[in-house]
């Protein structure tokens, strides 16, 4: 059944709804930290820096393989993890802005896998997905310029994106 609301009743239906929601939003004057306060138990580990080599061509290439492995992440027992280079995770990658880079990925892992780069600027059709799938026992050699960030470290895990350049 329809009702017909006037406008006066709507203006003031929705004016007091309007006021009864910005009640709760006033700011107060001290901010909120919990800076100093709260007890963290574990560290945040940052992954080692990945070896590399320079090409003749000048291109900084790294070598990662998918791999399975375990990690302990809690007492009492160990958990199945894959990482590159590693049970977990993945190393930094350290490159010079403008530098062209090559990653070698090579899949050790018995089922297939892609590659996501955290912090990496890249075209969205290189930054992983289904797209670019590593088949077991295949290698994937994504190239580019890289024109990221000056500073910063890139975490891959397995199983999560890729990344391809031209």
């Amino acid at each position: 059944m329809y009702h017909h609301v006037s406008r006066r009743t709507f203006l003031l239906g929705t004016g007091g709804a309007a006021t009864l929601l910005l009640t709760g939003c006033g700011s107060t004057s001290d901010p909120i930290s919990t800076a100093g306060t709260l007890d963290f138990a574990n560290s945040l580990n940052i992954p080692p820096l990945a070896p590399s080599t320079v090409a003749t061509n000048g291109t900084r290439v790294f070598k990662l393989t998918a791999e399975a492995g375990s990690s302990r992440f809690l007492p009492g027992g160990r958990t199945p993890t894959w990482g590159y280079n590693g049970a977990f995770l993945g190393p930094t990658l350290r490159a010079r802005r403008g530098e062209t880079v090559r990653v070698a990925i090579e899949n050790a892992l018995e089922e297939a896998t892609t590659v996501h780069w955290h912090g990496m600027h890249l075209p969205a059709i290189y930054d992983g997905g289904p797209h670019q799938v590593i088949a077991p026992g295949d290698e994937f050699a994504p190239e580019c310029n890289y024109s990221g960030p000056r500073r910063g470290w890139l975490i891959f895990p397995a199983g999560s994106g890729c990344l391809g350049c031209s």
